[in-house]
């Protein structure tokens, strides 16, 4: 199971915790790597990762190859095991996205992998938010039969 979100919150790693891993291993804090790899109770291999423009290769390695991890948990913007790394303000965003920076095509190429070549599942997130369309409306453009699915709070009762 693989798992890209862009929370700074670490409830994928508590619940996978809770299921097999030994608890505050995925969710340690490793503020001196981006990088935790664990051994679950049962054998399985599980990892988290913040990624950034200096490990998109570790994004690519998530959209498109088979990995011997059983469980890996990507944060687009960052955890809060890293704050320095996280992605919170507009001035953040735009470094990351829109500045010049030698690791931008390739972050972007891992991105873009990300979004083309995995099932996308939306969860609790605004569907207005312009940062999120754009890669969405270029998927439906590129592969306009591809699905692409997002979870929505029911509205107010009908009477």
């Amino acid at each position: 199971r693989r798992f890209a979100t862009f929370n700074y919150d670490l409830e994928i790693e508590k619940l996978l915790e809770d299921c097999d891993y030994p608890y505050d291993t995925l969710a340690a804090d490793s503020k001196s790597s981006p990088f935790v790899k664990v051994q679950s109770r049962l054998g399985a291999t599980g990892r988290a990762v913040s990624i950034s423009p200096e490990n998109a290769s570790d994004l690519i390695s998530l959209a498109a190859l088979p990995s011997d991890d059983s469980e890996s948990v990507f944060h687009v913007h960052g955890s809060i095991v890293r704050p320095a790394d996280m992605v919170v303000t507009q001035n953040a965003y735009n470094a990351l996205y829109l500045s010049k920076h030698p690791k931008r095509e390739e972050f972007e190429d891992a991105r873009m992998l990300l979004f083309g070549g995995n099932s996308i599942l939306y969860i609790g997130v605004g569907m207005s938010e312009e940062d999120l369309l754009r890669p969405l409306r270029y998927l439906t453009a590129a592969a306009p039969d591809r699905p692409i699915y997002a979870l929505f709070p029911a509205e107010a009762s009908i009477k």
